[in-house]
């Protein structure tokens, strides 16, 4: 999984509290525990200048998205201070409890 959000990137790496609204207190639970079980195995954050989906959703020419359309090459070039962080999957405990 890889967003470019990085609060929803520590929310589930559980370096942040849960958020206040119920609605996405249950999406954040579902991750984490999507996590714990290893069926997310690394979670990506990604600098939103490399991100391929930056072109559908904003209104702008990625240089990028473009790339990867006409030669299938995404270029992940960082510049500056940017970087990518990736948290690998935990290992899978042999039980677990819905706490």
């Amino acid at each position: 999984m890889n967003t470019d959000a990085m609060n929803l990137f520590e929310l589930i790496c559980h370096t942040k509290s849960l958020p206040n609204d119920k609605h996405h207190r249950v999406g954040i639970l579902a991750l984490r525990e999507e996590r714990l079980t290893r069926r997310i195995r690394n979670i990506i954050h990604l600098p939103s200048g490399i991100t391929l989906p930056d072109q559908l959703t904003k209104k702008m020419i990625s240089p990028i998205f473009m790339k990867y359309c006409t030669t299938g090459i995404w270029d992940t070039t960082l510049h500056g201070d940017k970087v990518v962080r990736i948290r690998h999957g935990i290992l899978r405990p042999s039980t677990y409890t819905e706490e």
